[in-house]
């Protein structure tokens, strides 16, 4: 068996379910921590929401990859440290700038996201949100409006307020107008293509753990990573184990080592049990 020396592990559709962490997987990931072995997320959230979401798990004291690995944030991310960022990807704003343009002229309804803010054109579909509820979120008329704050790091499209072929277009659009300047990810729930999101070229979570690996001196080889989406399937197919949860679909299923029971079904709780001794 293996000896595994860290844990990178995402978190929506894999340790979160409808935003929630089960009474299971929250033991799960405290019992591993307890022997030792850090549980490092990997997730397309911000900092500010993943800090929201694990607050009561013993994981503030670890390296953070948010926004799919184009942020990198070290030990103290849960104190919005910006001196311990480790890596930070943002587009080029004359590519940020054909994006908000091009979704403005076709209605486009877009959330252009900075490492501790993120804009929101205003949505025919959402409430106006108050500072109270979401401090790091803002409405703006417009997307290219959000420019004015500086290059974002990342941008976030939905089917449910765009459409499938909306976002659709949106990725034809970015992927042939701007193909050697950015990268696509596509995001799914239990299969349903949800929400597109936008980077720089490159940009990756498998990025996001080498650089991690890096710095706490680990060999990959010695990591268990565990996923559901497209997105994670570079971090799958790099760690020494890669763990696939049963709501994935099979292309990220066909890649993995093991497959475990689903996000509902405690699934990450089984793997912890099963790999970490």
């Amino acid at each position: 068996m293996r000896d595994i020396k860290a844990v990178f592990i995402d978190l929506d559709g894999t340790l979160v379910h409808d935003g929630n962490i089960s009474v299971e997987d929250r033991s799960a990931v405290e019992d591993t921590i307890s022997k030792g072995i850090p549980v490092i997320p990997a997730t397309t959230r911000m900092r500010f929401s993943t800090y929201m979401l694990l607050q009561g798990l013993p994981v503030t004291d670890v390296p953070l990859i948010c926004l799919n690995g184009a942020m990198v944030l070290g030990p103290s991310w849960h104190r919005a440290n910006e001196d311990d960022s480790w890596m930070t990807s943002t587009l080029e704003m004359p590519v940020a700038r054909k994006i908000s343009e091009y979704a403005d002229k076709m209605g486009y309804e877009i959330t252009t996201i900075f490492g501790e803010r993120k804009y929101w054109k205003e949505r025919r579909d959402l409430p106006v949100i108050s500072r109270s509820e979401n401090p790091v979120a803002h409405v703006i008329k417009s997307n290219i409006q959000a420019l004015e704050w500086g290059p974002p790091v990342s941008y976030m499209m939905h089917t449910e307020v765009n459409g499938d072929d909306g976002v659709g277009d949106m990725e034809r659009f970015v992927n042939s107008e701007l193909k050697d300047d950015t990268c696509t990810h596509r995001h799914h729930r239990m299969g349903e293509l949800k929400a597109l999101t936008i980077y720089t070229r490159g940009t990756s979570k498998v990025r996001g753990v080498e650089l991690v690996c890096e710095r706490l001196n680990i060999s990959i080889e010695d990591v268990l990573a565990i996923g559901d989406d497209e997105v994670d399937i570079d971090m799958l197919k790099a760690a020494g184990i890669g763990i696939a949860m049963g709501n994935s679909p099979d292309y990220v299923k066909k890649v993995a080592d093991h497959v475990v029971p689903s996000c509902e079904e405690g699934g990450v709780a089984h793997a912890l049990r099963k790999y970490i001794h």
